[in-house]
Parts: structure tokens; sequence; C-alpha cells
């Protein structure tokens, strides 16, 4: 705040007796300028009168010279009375009657002892004159005294110079001739607040309306006492907010000036925060902590860099910047008192801040705002797997004050037969977000779980599992939203890696964006909901097969796997406890895999998972083939296995068979009836198809 000042001057004019008044025979020529002559506009010294009106800056007195009976006020261009000549022709500050003159002469002096200029005061009458000097006359046997007064004749006030005899002093009246009392003290200024019964003081600043009642004393006691005057009115209240300067004069009877002036401060309100637009002049203004916003519904901040004026009549000692509702603190700056600060800050898009600012008194203003210097964008996007929670795509935005880049690293994982959650999170609250359909996997509808006009973050299903099967290339969602304000989203591709959002802000000076703004498009993701296809042993198009296959005396396996979209990363042959006893995982995807295994009689289980982790699992069996006859003889040879609509076995004897029975070290699998008699060469044919010959324990094809 201004410092403020006192300031006292005291005006010693006449060096001689150390004041400022005409003694003397400066005194008697001052008066002698006015012989026979009638007083007329010879000044403006003030009267006793106080009027409360307004001379240029100051509430005055009124004057006067001549008679008492003058009002002040009408004009008048009368003679000067007695003591009105005195007072004159001595400087005094008014016009003193003559009675009180009597207060500033002083001890009477003998009549020898008398000097030029000195005051004759009357002790019976009311009446004063100036003395010129005593002189013997013979004639009359006595001394004369000739003195300069102004008299009356005839009711018409007359300056004139006359002669009497001493004892018309000392027999007809009593009478004495006087000096001036020295006096080179000025008077006593006091100035008290009414409301708090304490001095008003300097350097000092008040949070509340003061009245201020001033005043003058003097070491010399007179009527009425000191003339003061001010530049406002006593017992004025100061009500408003404001730097105040008080200047009072105070004047005795001499002339002695005590010439005060008193700076100080009304501060009832906090500080004062405008923002900034783009000329520099004011968008709005947060006073009094109003129009500052509030947690729920904070101020708007439309341009960057944010620009700020912070003012108080008292100055500022402190202003600190949170985020959000005040958290983690963001800025803080300590000041000396500073009336007027501009600041500028970038902030972060879409977030949210506190701002306060505390005066000398302590009174602080706060002020809630979110930053809304672009239109708003598509901060962060992610697509979770729902059943174990995994990440599968990920992609975030993050903006230095001018550009937007989005972060590496980010996930872009294939997404496979599963149920998904999309998650959005937008640089600042938004309205009515919409996500366009894929195909036909989803009429997606976004919701928040935020307090309407505080929705930044939103979720939506996708819905993969148990959807047509689909190889398709890479997806597209196109997201569009609205800010509070109604700006359309920051319009992104996929093909974007960073970008200025003042591209697309267009600002007038009332803070309104123009233009349309767009979509995002910058959420590319690829779908694959197909396993990879297995061919086994020369069997094809093996994936999601719920019948395990038996294979009779094959060890050895050719093994093939494809996946034309995403590829496969893993194959791998298990054993009938989960053992890994053949594959491999590869570095790269494989879109086609081809290798030949040797495996033991078992149960067992040939897996591949592609990049979206879809698995074809296939089951099977191989098992060593044993046949049986109902006589005695032996079994030379099983020719031929095939596999056809129809199985034909050929089995060689050297008996008659009658029932054959095939089956292996387990469990029996097949009755069979001969076609023909007794041969060294029987053929027995058995038709249908594969799935309609069973074990009696499942669902068990035979593959020959």
């Amino acid at each position: 705040m201004t410092q403020l000042k006192l300031v006292v001057a005291l005006l010693l004019c006449c060096v001689d007796v150390g004041f400022c008044i005409n003694t003397g025979s400066n005194l008697l020529s001052t008066a002698r300028q006015y012989d026979g002559r009638d007083y007329s506009d010879i000044g403006e010294p003030p009267n006793l009168y106080y009027s409360g009106d307004k001379k240029g800056d100051f509430y005055l007195y009124h004057y006067y010279w001549g008679s008492s009976s003058w009002n002040g006020e009408d004009s008048w261009a009368g003679a000067f009375d007695c003591s009105g000549l005195v007072s004159y022709a001595a400087n005094l500050r008014r016009h003193y009657s003559a009675s009180e003159l009597k207060s500033v002469l002083g001890s009477s002096k003998t009549w020898d002892n008398a000097s030029v200029g000195d005051v004759i005061s009357f002790e019976d009458i009311n009446h004063v004159s100036i003395f010129v000097n005593r002189i013997w006359n013979d004639d009359i046997d006595d001394y004369e005294i000739t003195v300069f007064h102004a008299t009356s004749y005839n009711s018409v006030s007359s300056v004139l110079q006359e002669t009497y005899r001493q004892s018309y002093y000392t027999v007809t009246h009593t009478a004495h001739p006087h000096e001036f009392i020295s006096d080179s003290i000025i008077p006593q200024i006091s100035t008290k607040i009414i409301e708090d019964d304490i001095n008003l003081e300097n350097y000092e600043v008040y949070n509340h309306s003061i009245s201020i009642d001033y005043g003058a004393t003097d070491n010399i006691t007179e009527y009425r006492g000191p003339f003061i005057k001010a530049n406002y009115l006593d017992l004025k209240k100061f009500d408003e907010d404001g730097n105040y300067e008080l200047h009072i004069i105070a004047e005795d009877w001499a002339r002695n000036i005590n010439d005060t002036t008193v700076n100080f401060t009304i501060d009832r309100t906090p500080p004062t925060i405008t923002y900034l637009n783009l000329q520099e002049t004011p968008h709005f203004t947060c006073k009094d902590n109003d129009n500052c916003g509030a947690p729920e519904d904070p101020k708007h901040i439309l341009w960057t860099p944010s620009k700020f004026t912070i003012e108080d009549i008292s100055g500022v000692t402190a202003l600190n910047i949170y985020k959000g509702n005040f958290g983690e603190l963001y800025y803080s700056e300590t000041l000396e008192d500073i009336e007027n600060i501009n600041r500028t800050f970038t902030f972060i898009e879409g977030s949210t801040y506190t701002m306060v600012a505390t005066d000398t008194l302590e009174q602080s203003t706060t002020m809630y705002f979110i930053v809304d210097a672009f239109r708003p964008y598509l901060k962060k996007a992610e697509i979770i797997r729902d059943f174990d929670d995994d990440t599968k795509y990920s992609k975030e935005w993050t903006l230095n004050g001018t550009i937007l880049t989005y972060l590496e690293p980010k996930i872009e994982d294939v997404l496979g037969n599963y149920n998904y959650t999309i998650k959005f999170e937008f640089s600042e609250p938004v309205v009515n977000p919409t996500l366009s359909s894929i195909d036909t996997l989803s009429n997606f509808t976004l919701s928040s779980d935020e307090p309407v006009g505080n929705q930044k973050n939103f979720t939506a299903e996708l819905i993969v599992e148990d959807n047509p099967p689909i190889e398709g290339d890479e997806y597209i969602m196109t997201v569009k939203a609205a800010d509070l304000t109604g700006n359309n989203l920051l319009a992104l591709n996929q093909d974007q890696t960073t970008i200025n959002p003042v591209t697309q802000l267009t600002r007038n000076a009332e803070g309104t964006m123009q233009g349309t703004g767009g979509s995002d498009t910058s959420v590319v993701f690829t779908i694959d909901r197909e396993p990879p296809t297995i061919k086994l042993n020369d069997i094809t198009d093996l994936y999601g097969i719920q019948t395990q296959i038996v294979f009779i005396q094959k060890t050895r396996f050719p093994m093939e796997v494809y996946d034309e979209l995403t590829g496969t990363i893993q194959v791998a042959i298990l054993n009938n406890e989960g053992v890994h006893v053949e594959g491999q995982v590869f570095p790269e995807p494989q879109n086609n895999f081809q290798d030949t295994f040797n495996l033991g009689y078992g149960q067992y289980t040939a897996m591949a998972m592609d990049e979206a982790e879809n698995i074809t699992s296939v089951p099977f069996r191989i098992v060593e083939l044993t046949l049986k006859v109902s006589t005695s003889a032996s079994i030379a040879d099983v020719s031929r296995y095939a596999f056809s609509a129809d199985i034909n076995i050929k089995a060689t004897s050297n008996s008659g068979l009658s029932t054959i029975t095939l089956q292996d070290s387990d469990f029996e699998l097949l009755n069979l009836e001969p076609v023909a008699g007794i041969n060294a060469f029987v053929d027995f044919n058995i038709s249908g198809s594969i799935a309609d010959y069973y074990d009696g324990e499942g669902d068990v094809a035979l593959f020959l």
C-alpha cells in the first residue's frame, strides 16, 4: 500500500519576536493605510463562525473585519470597527473583539513606557486603539496621547488619528498600553476514531467503516480555540474502501500553523481477482467472494497462457494456487503489500484449481476454476478384458500447455473372443458423449458414475464373446462429445502423435469458441474371435472340437497350425496330466506353422493360441490294436486301415473265422460280424459314419 506521510509545517514570519504578527511601527503603518477610508475587500481571513461551506479543497470559517453584527454571509463593504482594525493591522488570523484581544496582550505597561504600536485596551469599555505617541503639553499641564483607531461618529465608522489628554485614559477611563505576548508554539491537532475510541494512526489500514472526530488545541486559550480547516468535514464517516488523505490545517491567533496530512486506508473487502481475455481486458471479475465459482461449479478459464490481475486497496500479501479443491499446492508467492499484481500461468487443460489471494488484513478471496482453454479432447482410452481385468488397449494424451502428445508406451493388443469394458477419460467435463457402433458388436451406451456437470470418465461394454467369428481388419472408434459450454470435441485421427489444439481454437473476445470442432478417431484396434486352425495327421479344420479322436497304432504325427489374421504365438501338445511334451512359443506371431511329432501310446491334447489369446484345443488318443477271434485261430495280419465313409478291415487267418473282436488294451470297441464264410482271407465291411461308433463311455470316433 502507499506509504503514509505526516507533514507538519510551522511558519514563523516575524523572526524579531518569534511569531507571525505585526507589532510596533509595522502595526501602525499597516493601520494608517486606511486613514479616513472605509474597509472594502482587503482579504479573506476566517471568522469565528464555522459554516461547513467549502472553499477550494477546504471547509472554512466565514470571515470579516468589520462590525461583529455582520452575519458573515451577506455582502458587506462597511468600515472597520476598533478591534477589527487592530486585528487586521496586527495580521491576526481573524477579527478578535476588544474583550478577546485581552487574552493575547501582555501585562499592562506604564504610560511612560508605552511604545509605538502598543495596543491600548480599556478596562471599563469595549474599545481598543493603537498608541502613536505621548507628548507633554504645558498649556494643559498634562500629557497628550495620540492614538490611531476606528471609531464611530454619527453611526458611521471612521478610521482616523486623534489626540486625548492622558487623564482621559487614567481618570475618565481605565486604559493601559500593552504589547502582544510572544507565541511561537503551533497548535496541536487531534484525530480520533469514534467507533473504536482510539486515535487515527498513520500507516494504518482499517477493515471497517470509521468516523473521524478532529480538533485542535493551543497553548494560548482563546475563545472557540484555534482556527481549523480540513478537506473533509468533521465527524465524516468513511464507509467506502479506498486510500484517503486527511489534510488538516490548524492556525492559532498569532498565525502559528500546524499543517498535518494523514493517509489511511479503509479495506473492508478481500482482494479482487480479474481474469483477462486475449485483449488483456477483464473477462470476469471475482470480487468480495462473488462470481468466484464453487467446487461443484467452477469458473471457466478459456485462454492459455492464463493472465490474471489481483488487486487490493491495502495490498496483496500472498497468492496460492492448489490443484483441485485445496489439493496439492501448485503455486505459492509471498508479497510485500502490493496493491496490484499481474501474473500469467500455464495450467493443465481440463483440470480444476483453487486460487486464494490474501491481503494485509488477512482477508482472503477464494476462486475455483477449471481450465477450458481448448476444445475438450479424449485424454485417455482403455479397453480392459472383463474376466481378468487385463488391459488390452491403452492410449493416453498429455498437454504441456501448448502441444498435445500421446504418451508411450501404449498398449495395442489384439482383442480376442472375450467381453471387454471400454473406458474413456476426457480432458474436462463433457455432455452427451457418443461412440459409434463397430460392425454388429454393440450399440454403445456411454455412462458415468460422476455427478452431472463433472463427468469426465465414461464406460461402455464391448461384447465380443459368442458373437459370430470375425477375421477383420482394424476397427476405428468414432468418439464425439461437447464440453459444458457446447464446444465440440477436438478432432484427432489415428495418424497423429502430436497436435497443437490452437489449430482448432478460435475464440472471440467474449470467449465463445467458433467453428465446428470434430470427432476423435484416434482409437484404433483389432478384433480376432476366430482361434487358430489345427491340421493333425491330415485331419483338417479342427477347432472348437468336442469329440475325442482315437488314433490306432499311429505314433508319428504331422501337425500344421494356421491363423491368417493375427498369427499363432504358441503351439503345444500336452499329456493326460497337462504336462507339455511337444511344441514351442514364437517370438513373433506365425500365420502358418508345420512340424512332426513322435508320440507314444496315451491321452493327449493338441493346443494352439493366437495373438488374441483365442485357443484351439483338440483332445486325441493313441492306442495299440489287438485282433481276437472266437476260435483258437490266430491272426496273421491286419493288412490295411482306411478312413472313409465305409470302414473295411481286412484280416488274414490260417483258419476259419466266426467272430472278430477289435479292441485296445483298455476296453472293447467293436464286434465285427463276418460277411462271408470261413476263408483264408475274409473281408469285413462296416458301413456308416465314424461318429456312429461308440465305446459306451463317451463320444469316441475311430480313425484307422
